[in-house]
C-alpha cells in the first residue's frame, strides 16, 4: 500500500525530470527499533482509539527520528552504503540500493 501511495504522490507532484532526482528508503518501525516487526491489533470497535494512539506514539518515537536521520542525501547515502542485514533494513534489494548509491553520488 505505501508503495502505491508513494507512486501516486510522486507521479502527481513531481515532473519526470524531478522524479529522476529522488530516492526513497524506508523500514518497518519495529525493525528500526531493533525489536522485530511491530503489529497493532484491533480486536473490537472499542479499542480502535487505543490502537491508533499506540501507532501514533510509535511513529513519533521511532518513525520521525528515522525520517529526520534519512532526510538528507548524505545521511541516506550512509544508510544505503551499509552492508549485510543493516542494509536490508533500509532497502532490501541490492540492485536498487546500488542504483541509489550511484544516483545520490551524482546529485
Amino acid at each position: 500500500m505505501h508503495l502505491r501511495i508513494l507512486f501516486i504522490t510522486t507521479a502527481k507532484f513531481l515532473s519526470k525530470k524531478e522524479r529522476t532526482q529522488t530516492y526513497s528508503l524506508g523500514a518497518e518501525l519495529g525493525n528500526i527499533a531493533g525489536t522485530g516487526q511491530r503489529r497493532w491489533t484491533v480486536t473490537r470497535d472499542s479499542n480502535v482509539d487505543d490502537v491508533a494512539a499506540k501507532i501514533i506514539v510509535d511513529f513519533q518515537e521511532i518513525g520521525i527520528p528515522y525520517l529526520e536521520k534519512a532526510s538528507t542525501m548524505g545521511s541516506a547515502l550512509g544508510l544505503f552504503r551499509l552492508s549485510g542485514r543493516a542494509a536490508w533494513l533500509h532497502c532490501p534489494f541490492h540492485h536498487v540500493r546500488a542504483k541509489n548509491i550511484v544516483g545520490i553520488a551524482y546529485l
